[in-house]
């Protein structure tokens, strides 16, 4: 009993620190009993999940059964469906039930999540509290069980959502409900269109994902808890005013009023009438009767407007028909008549643009596409409409058209002590409307721009043309250049070897063949002064000692002079060999050579097939790695040190078998000449005589890399030669 009381005053201190909107700490452990607990925690409270016991009234349930609004007489919340996520089946408005669950912070207060469900009785709806405008954005209010009273001013089906949209006149505010669909339900929202009505409905917040209030909105469970007012009564007697005299000094704004004018235009939801001084647009409760030319009593309630009122009409009432009426020409000036709103019109204007809009009001879900003239008329810039599904064809943009239509002014929203006038549109009855007086000049701005825009296309890419033309005629005129400066030296190159081989080699076999005839006379000779010695010395005898040893003496001096002379002569003549056939070597390069036409590998294999042919050794050449070409005289330098050491080789070492590697590395290249001869002592390689070497090292130097050569005596030799770095010597 102690533990019920202390309870029930917590929850009575709750309610009233929520009244004062003063923030309490509850416990996460304590059972929340009442709505009011609920509502008071903050959504990082709600989100722990707090214990919920309590009791009440199920004042709205969602229509497909997932969630409910509940109600204990002093506030309501909105429960969410069950943690099983199903539906609540069978519970209808009225239900009495208690919900065992946890909290939420929901989306914009607290919600119940239930764990037990349980329907405990079954009571009429509680009587609902008057709502009250200035509490249309008291965020306090959600969920409330409140009675709403307005004029019922539209209607709209939401198919996507089931339900019927109902928007009201509150005291001159806009105020927007919700009623699950039903056929039956529909026509009766229908029958009490403009009529005083009144409803118990919950409270519902419209807010953002940031939880902040941006409107409200009214949930009713069903169309049959709308009920008329008793007092407004539409048989009554209802004065008769002329257009231009609605909303006149005396006149009141809810009274039932009849007034009457010609039709200058019907849709499928309004029609517009002509006075005598004004024109009016007319909503009717349902799709008008109505043609243009008729005249027409309306009866129904006045409806104010920025610029001038419109009605709301309950009764439409043919009189008689007289005819289409004729429109007033205008021409817009500076200024622009307020007296022109709704009036039947005909102006000029000139065609700036066609485009596209949607008829959309904050009733309709899809809306609907027209066609819209963007027109000009004076200074004037303003839209003309045509209605939805009219197709017009042939108008450009420049045409000269001559309008006629509705006209709808606008106001400036910033003068709020007149109604100033700042903008117009014409609303369109059909494609017979739009006249073209003066067909559109071919040479539009659009089509300007067009020509323009290909124009300067057309000259950058004559620019880029003239560009790449003239790249590709400096690269033919360097092409040119290169190939006559190249035929240039080539021609150049074959008179110097022309004059090389007639002088400089000619020279050298002359001095070659001169040579070897003074090798043989100086043999002759100093094998002549031998013998004649040595027949002086056997004809002395052995009594003339003295002689004998002088004779010998000189035998010696000039079989020592003779040897002399003749390695100095060899040395002449190695020299004399080795110059000739780098001659003849400089003479081919000249002349184009091996290199000119082929890699160096196939310059090696030709190269070299004639010195083996003639030795009889057998030259096995074998290539490793990506073959890239280098510069000439790279080339040529490795081809003449090949066929050098192959040359040696085969003169001085008697091969059977020689071996030629060139490998091809990434930065790279090693050519070595392995050969199963005599041999040699490296060291004595360099002997008076032997250029061959020498000339392979300083062609190595000259290549910045390195030469190694190994012989031994009865093993062969191996010469090694190793560029480490072909970046130079790449060819470009």
């Amino acid at each position: 009993m102690l533990k019920k009381l202390l309870l029930l005053n917590f929850g009575i201190l709750a309610r009233c620190l929520s009244l004062l909107c003063i923030p309490i700490i509850v416990d996460a452990s304590t059972v929340l009993d009442t709505i009011a607990d609920v509502r008071i925690l903050s959504a990082e409270q709600a989100g722990e999940a707090r214990p919920v016991d309590l009791e009440g009234q199920v004042v709205r349930m969602h229509p497909k059964g997932y969630g409910l609004f509940l109600f204990d007489g002093e506030a309501g919340i909105y429960v969410e469906t069950r943690v099983e996520g199903e539906p609540y089946e069978g519970v209808v408005a009225g239900d009495l039930v208690r919900i065992e669950g946890h909290t939420r912070p929901g989306h914009f207060i607290p919600s119940i999540v239930p764990e037990k469900f349980e329907r405990i009785g079954h009571a009429p709806l509680p009587e609902a509290r008057p709502f009250y405008l200035y509490e249309m954005y008291e965020t306090k209010i959600d969920s409330d069980w409140v009675s709403v009273s307005g004029r019922l001013t539209s209607l709209a089906v939401l198919d996507v959502f089931n339900v019927i949209l109902i928007s009201l006149d509150v005291n001159g505010v806009e105020v927007y409900a919700q009623i699950p669909y039903s056929d039956a339900g529909l026509q009766r929202v229908r029958e009490l269109m403009f009529r005083l009505v009144a409803f118990d409905a919950v409270a519902g917040s419209v807010y953002n994902k940031n939880r902040q209030l941006t409107g409200r909105i009214f949930f009713v469970n069903s169309a049959e808890d709308l009920v008329a007012h008793a007092n407004d009564a539409l048989n009554d007697d209802a004065p008769v005013y002329a257009i231009h005299e609605l909303m006149q000094v005396g006149a009141r704004l809810r009274q039932l009023v009849e007034t009457q004018g010609v039709v200058t235009y019907v849709s499928e939801s309004e029609f517009f009438l002509r006075g005598e001084q004004s024109s009016l647009k007319v909503v009717p409760r349902e799709s008008p009767d109505v043609s243009l030319g008729d005249t027409v009593t309306v009866r129904g309630l006045v409806w104010p407007q920025p610029v001038s009122p419109a009605f709301r009409a309950i009764q439409v009432e043919r009189v008689s028909e007289d005819g289409l009426p004729e429109p007033k020409r205008v021409e817009l000036g500076q200024e622009l008549d307020p007296g022109l709103n709704f009036e039947l019109i005909e102006m000029e204007a000139e065609l700036v643009d066609v485009g596209k809009s949607f008829e959309l009001s904050l009733l309709d879900v899809e809306g609907r596409e027209r066609v819209t003239l963007l027109c000009r008329s004076g200074t004037h810039v303003f839209e003309a409409f045509l209605p939805p599904g009219v197709i017009p064809t042939g108008l450009s943009p420049g045409a000269r058209l001559s309008l006629t239509g509705i006209c709808q002014l606008k106001i400036d929203p910033r003068a709020r002590w007149m109604p100033y006038v700042e903008g117009v549109s014409l609303q369109l009855r059909g494609l017979d409307d739009v006249e073209v007086l003066v067909a559109a000049p071919f040479w539009t701005t659009g089509r300007l721009v067009t020509l323009l825009g290909i124009a300067l296309v057309l000259l950058v890419l004559f620019l880029v043309w003239v560009m790449m033309l003239r790249r590709t005629v400096d690269k033919q005129t360097a092409l040119i250049s290169d190939q006559v400066e190249r035929q240039t030296i080539f021609d150049e190159r074959q008179r110097i070897a022309r004059e090389l081989h007639d002088n400089l080699e000619q020279g050298l076999a002359a001095m070659a063949i001169q040579l070897r005839g003074v090798f043989k006379l100086l043999q002759r000779v100093s094998d002549k002064a031998e013998n004649s010695i040595r027949k002086a010395i056997e004809l002395g005898g052995e009594s003339n000692v003295e002689l004998k040893q002088h004779l010998g003496g000189r035998l010696e001096e000039i079989a020592e002079d003779s040897a002399q002379s003749q390695r100095s002569l060899r040395t002449a003549q190695g020299m004399l060999t080795y110059c000739s056939e780098e001659a003849r070597a400089s003479i081919m390069d000249l002349r184009g050579g091996l290199l000119e036409r082929m890699d160096l590998p196939t310059a090696l294999e030709v190269a070299l097939d004639p010195i083996t042919e003639a030795s009889g050794a057998r030259v096995n050449l074998r290539v490793e790695g990506a073959v890239r070409r280098l510069r000439n005289a790279t080339e040529r330098n490795l081809l003449l040190i090949a066929r050098e050491a192959v040359t040696n080789a085969i003169r001085h070492g008697s091969p059977k078998e020689i071996e030629v590697v060139l490998e091809y590395a990434p930065l790279a290249l090693r050519l070595s000449i392995v050969d199963d001869g005599i041999g040699f002592e490296a060291k004595a390689g360099n002997k008076s005589g032997h250029f061959g070497l020498v000339g392979m090292h300083e062609r190595v130097e000259s290549l910045k890399g390195r030469i190694e050569i190994v012989s031994e005596e009865a093993k062969g030799t191996r010469i090694l030669v190793e560029l480490t770095d072909t970046s130079e010597w790449e060819k470009q």
